[in-house]
């Protein structure tokens, strides 16, 4: 038998503190949007104004992007977490039932 062995209680911690942190980056997502939102167009509909709308919005909205994919990322990586450590506590329970008599 394999000697190997993993904490469960770590990965079920690790699951919850990337939980966390994807909450907070859902939240700074909806901040952030908030914030865009309150302030659009704020540089005038002039020359000027359109000039510079135009060199920012793009990288505004490809940022603005980027932080909605992490916080969704996040989330799936906490996901993935948790099945983790579900599906290895099944696995040593099934595996610890099976050798029930068995003299090593």
């Amino acid at each position: 038998m394999s000697e190997m062995t993993h904490d469960v209680s770590q990965l079920t911690e690790a699951a919850g503190a990337t939980e966390v942190e994807a909450t907070g980056a859902v939240v700074d997502v909806l901040a952030t949007t908030l914030v865009v939102a309150a302030h659009n167009d704020c540089w005038g509909t002039d020359a000027l104004g359109g000039a510079f709308a135009h060199r920012y919005l793009a990288p505004a909205t490809t940022a603005l992007k980027a932080i909605q994919a992490s916080a969704y990322q996040l989330g799936e990586v906490a996901t993935k977490l948790t099945q983790t450590a579900q599906a290895y506590q099944a696995t040593e329970e099934t595996n610890t039932d099976a050798s029930r008599g068995v003299n090593a």
